[in-house]
């Protein structure tokens, strides 16, 4: 029962169907339609044939094709088994010829792919048609590219030759591996875009087009022309605008070459770029390169940076200062200013065009005029006012080396510096510029002196010198000869080993105490020997006790010492923090006097007397300090004057090391030993 309603429903379905189609249908090709008898063709075959390079021939032909009873004919060419209207692509050959018509197919054939193809003609409202028959494919023909023309980057680019196709999505053009974007096509021209993201300027094109490729390699990107260039007197970091022909559009795309530096690109077009100057370079007068079109262009246009200036900067300051130089043309990358006071290079913090932060070189300077210079690039600005340290303390030279003794003698410095690996002294003489004089060598004078410490002792007054050394197993008192430049034993000195000892002379007398006993001596269970002053007598070669010094004895060394009116000043040498005291020594009562404590607590300082005072610079106790104190006799006080370079100093933070005043009548210098070279400053006596 429900098969029996089934078949009658799909009776009426396809009944109604044929009813209401008002459109014409095609009839289905099949090798066994038979046409009308009066509409049949005698012998209406299909041959085939295939090109080994690609494409195929189809021809049809017939007993009798009269043309003019046949209305149309062509060929179906499908990958379909049944190709019919509506599956298969359609040719319709022109004529026909001798009872045949044909047509080559060279383009949109797939490699390697089955075709099915059949011939039909129609003659009144019938058609014929051929056997179906079959081919595998070899291919299109190859594209043929005959010609590309120049363009940029970008660009829609026509090829022009043959084979293509106007199916545009089975084509692929590459520029070397890179593919451009196809617009349009047709069986002679392709339109494309070429790819941004080219390698190279004249990349192989290809076209790829069903398997089979075609190649062109005489493509290039059209070569950038530089025409002008807006400024060619310019400043650091100015915007410079290149003319020409042939620049990319793309800011990215393109690249001004300055100093080997690229610059930064503002703006693009096809005739000009905008660019920023780049801020560092090594010389004034500059040329530059463009990369555009992925292609170099040398230009012959070149452009020069302006000389810096200074127009303004404080005409006085101090050494390791930081001051302001107000000018112009400057760069505004620090490290490209190069400030030279004299020949020493100043630290620049901060720069602009107009404006420089530049900490003042420390030194050495010959004098307090120092010559300014600026260089940029190749550039040299020498400021032409005069300039003036206004330090007391100015660092004059650097000397090679440390921990040496000296002696001053008729203005000429006598400069012992230990030379233990061949048992002798190494002396410099200088005069109060401290240009070197000479040097010599003497012998140790003893045989345990390696590694020992001594000290020099020297009387203004009978111009003899002297030297003490610590061992008392041999002399350890020896008077130096400024003739013979020999040593002869004078009397021992009649104290414990010592070392740091404060010495001072007056007239014909020169004084020693205190200091650091090396013999195992307790000072709590006998304190006196470090209390214990001694005299010695030039002229008798002789010592002789004097006052025990009052308080504070124990282990001071390395004291502040000098000497004022016939009477020797003695304090610092601080090892604690109670070791502020000042005392004065008159030979004259053997007694010693308390004066005004010291502002501070020190040791390690380096003092000496000029025009009437007595002056401790440096030194310091935990850490060094770089204070300068001046004692007033009739104030009976301390004055604190500017700080040797607070500037420099400020962040020493080291343990003081010892340092040391050598002192002419025209000049007056202190020696701060600094590893590898002491620091030389040079006083203005003016200012003491």
């Amino acid at each position: 029962m429900k098969k029996s309603f089934l078949y009658f429903f799909c009776s009426i379905l396809i009944f109604s169907c044929s009813e209401d189609s008002s459109e014409e249908v095609l009839p289905r090709p099949e090798s066994e339609v038979e046409t009308e008898e009066s509409f049949e063709l005698s012998n209406f075959e299909l041959e085939i044939k295939v090109f080994e390079d690609g494409g195929v021939i189809m021809e049809a032909s017939a007993s009798e094709l009269d043309s003019g009873v046949i209305s149309e004919h062509g060929f179906l060419l499908s990958q379909l088994e049944n190709p019919d209207f509506n599956n298969s692509q359609k040719f319709e050959p022109d004529e026909i010829v001798g009872n045949k018509f044909s047509q080559i197919v060279e383009n949109d054939l797939d490699f390697n792919k089955e075709y099915f193809v059949l011939a039909y003609v129609k003659i009144g409202e019938e058609y014929n048609y051929t056997q179906i028959e079959s081919f595998v494919s070899t291919g299109s023909k190859a594209p043929v590219i005959a010609q590309i023309n120049q363009a940029h980057i970008g660009d829609t680019l026509q090829i022009n030759g043959s084979n293509f196709t106007s199916i545009s999505n089975r084509i692929k053009v590459l520029f070397d591996e890179e593919i451009g974007t196809v617009l349009e096509s047709t069986d002679t021209l392709i339109k494309c875009i070429v790819p941004t993201s080219l390698k190279r300027f004249n990349p192989k094109v290809v076209v790829d087009l069903y398997q089979k490729q075609g190649a062109y390699e005489e493509f290039t990107l059209f070569k950038p022309i530089i025409e002008n260039i807006s400024e060619t007197s310019v400043s650091i970091g100015d915007t410079l605008t290149v003319y020409g022909q042939h620049f990319d559009f793309e800011n990215d795309r393109n690249a001004i070459i300055v100093d080997e530096k690229q610059a930064e690109v503002l703006f693009s077009s096809r005739d000009s770029i905008t660019f920023v100057l780049p801020k560092s370079l090594s010389f004034s007068t500059n040329s530059f390169v463009l990369n555009s079109q992925l292609q170099d262009v040398g230009s012959g246009l070149s452009f020069t940076v302006k000389s810096p200036i200074i127009t303004e900067l404080p005409r006085s300051f101090r050494s390791y200062e930081t001051i302001e130089i107000i000018g112009d043309e400057f760069s505004p990358i620090a490290e490209d200013n190069i400030v030279l006071f004299d020949d020493h290079q100043a630290t620049v913090f901060e720069a602009t065009k107009t404006r420089l932060k530049v900490r003042v070189p420390i030194g050495p300077y010959d004098d307090r005029n120092p010559i300014l210079q600026i260089k940029l690039m190749d550039h040299i600005y020498q400021f032409e006012d005069n300039l003036e340290f206004v330090d007391t303390w100015l660092l004059y030279k650097e000397l090679s080396e440390n921990y040496f003794q000296h002696f001053i003698s008729n203005d000429i410095a006598y400069v012992f510096i230990e030379d233990d690996v061949n048992s002798r002294f190494f002396v410099q003489r200088f005069d109060s510029d401290l240009n070197l004089l000479s040097t010599f060598y003497v012998d140790y004078p003893r045989t345990s002196i390696r590694d020992e410490y001594f000290r020099i002792l020297y009387n203004e007054m009978t111009n003899r010198v002297f030297f003490y050394f610590i061992e008392d197993d041999e002399p350890n008192f020896y008077e130096f000869s400024l003739t013979s430049l020999e040593f002869e034993v004078r009397t021992k000195y009649p104290d414990n080993q010592s070392n740091g000892n404060a010495i001072f002379s007056i007239q014909d007398k020169l004084y020693m105490g205190f200091g650091n006993f090396t013999d195992g001596l307790n000072p709590s269970e006998n304190p006196q020997p470090y209390a214990q002053f001694w005299q010695y007598d030039v002229t008798n070669d002789s010592w002789n006790q004097t006052a025990n010094f009052p308080i504070n004895y124990r282990f001071r060394s390395n004291t502040s010492t000098f000497v004022l009116n016939n009477e020797g000043y003695v304090g610092n040498g601080a090892t604690s923090t109670g070791h502020y005291d000042f005392w004065k020594f008159s030979p004259t009562n053997d007694e010693w006097i308390r004066v005004d404590n010291f502002p501070e607590i020190k040791n390690r300082t380096a003092s000496f007397e000029y025009n009437g005072s007595g002056y401790v610079v440096f030194g310091g106790f935990t850490s060094s300090q770089d204070d300068v104190y001046k004692y007033d006799t009739n104030l009976d006080d301390w004055l604190e004057l500017e700080d040797v370079n607070e500037y420099f100093f400020q962040d020493y933070g080291r343990a003081p090391e010892v340092t040391t005043a050598l002192k002419f009548s025209d000049a007056i210098y202190l020696i701060v030993n600094e590893y590898p070279s002491d620091f030389c400053f040079k006083a203005d006596l003016n200012k003491l």
